[in-house]
């Protein structure tokens, strides 16, 4: 059996300190793209787990695959 490695990445919207956060701009990209973006340099597939639709709709803009 051959071991896989995946990036999972949390992203929740209405996180307590901070809500928003994910999709907060950091020069001009919401920071979960961002953060997708630089795990996939990676090579590793790279998913972001999310709770909401808002941040999966932005996610597939940017053609990053997302769960929920």
């Amino acid at each position: 059996m051959k071991n896989e490695t995946i990036i999972l990445i949390p992203a929740r919207l209405e996180s307590s300190r901070f809500p928003g956060k994910a999709l907060a701009p950091v020069k001009g990209i919401p920071m979960i793209i961002r953060c997708a973006q630089n795990a996939k340099r990676t090579n590793i597939e790279t998913v972001v787990c999310t709770d909401s639709e808002l941040i999966k709709d932005v996610c597939s803009k940017y053609k990053i695959k997302t769960i929920i």
